[in-house]
């Protein structure tokens, strides 16, 4: 254990994040891990699957600590790629770096263009809903990007 000067939380080092899930007795539960505290060491902590590199107590009022875990192997896969691999298996590896980019630009188009008529809501919803389930491909630049880029068979 290493308390870094850059940081408030501890650090734990595991060489990868399976060892790391073993010695802290993680099970899974859909979206996340619940785990052993490495500080209290009660079956209480939870990891997040998409931050495998933070983990927090969930004993508030008695530990409540919240650590950063450092691995030295680098994940090899994404957790997208992990999902897509799972959802779509027959895909080839081609296939499955363009759904990874598109899933990349909806989200980004989803926050960061600018349009007038999601900016005013949509049919009496409200700006913030709409932002989350909304892509507005008016933008003829971006779509013709869009395409250019993917190549699908």
């Amino acid at each position: 254990m290493q308390l870094s000067n850059q940081s408030l939380y501890k650090r734990f080092v595991y060489q990868n994040v399976k060892n790391a899930l073993d010695e802290l007795n993680a099970e899974d539960k859909g979206r996340y891990y619940i785990c052993n505290c490495p500080e209290c060491d009660e079956h209480e902590a939870f990891i997040y699957k998409n931050n495998t590199n933070f983990i927090q107590c969930n004993r508030e009022n008695h530990c409540g600590e919240r650590m950063l875990l450092q691995f030295h192997e680098k994940q090899h896969t994404h957790p997208t790629m992990e999902r897509i691999e799972k959802s779509y298996p027959s895909l080839s590896e081609d296939q499955k770096e363009a759904l990874i980019w598109s899933m990349r630009v909806f989200s980004f188009a989803k926050k960061g263009l600018q349009s007038e008529a999601m900016d005013n809501g949509y049919r009496g919803l409200s700006k913030d809903n709409v932002r989350q389930h909304v892509i507005d491909l008016q933008n003829k630049e971006v779509v013709e990007h869009f395409f250019k880029k993917q190549e699908f068979c």
